[in-house]
């Protein structure tokens, strides 16, 4: 199936039946702005901030793989959580001895992803859709 066909479905009529689509030249198809980690597969990353100077990034809860909010989220930029919050609290080895995510980490819903338009049609504000 190509990106011009998709499946046509109701209640009466199981989805067997391919109906052609006309996509407009100008139309912007997105990738959902959550993404699969690319180091476990396992899990949404997800954006967080530090409590301490709200400093934001994106983690996998499942594998706890790390990126900042500058660099893209992939298998070669990813940082172990660990690694960072002993980094940042000055301690050796394992940082969660005596205290837990929520003591130093919290979700940041107000963070989103850098979007990069990647069609060459422009915008609705006329802007070109080169990558940025």
């Amino acid at each position: 199936m190509n990106a011009g066909e998709r499946l046509r479905t109701n209640a009466t009529n199981p989805p067997t039946q391919l109906e052609s689509v006309q996509l407009d030249p100008s139309t912007v198809l997105f990738m959902p702005a959550e993404r699969v980690c690319p180091r476990c597969g396992q899990d949404w990353v997800h954006p967080y901030r530090f409590k301490a100077d709200e400093a934001p990034f994106f983690l996998c809860t499942e594998c706890d793989s790390l990126w900042w909010p500058n660099e893209t989220v992939g298998v070669a930029q990813a940082h172990f959580l660990d690694d960072v919050v002993a980094a940042r609290l000055g301690v050796e080895g394992n940082p969660w001895g005596d205290r837990v995510w929520s003591d130093v980490i919290e979700p940041a819903p107000d963070l989103q992803p850098e979007v990069r338009r990647t069609t060459s049609a422009p915008d609705q504000a006329g802007n070109s859709g080169e990558s940025r």
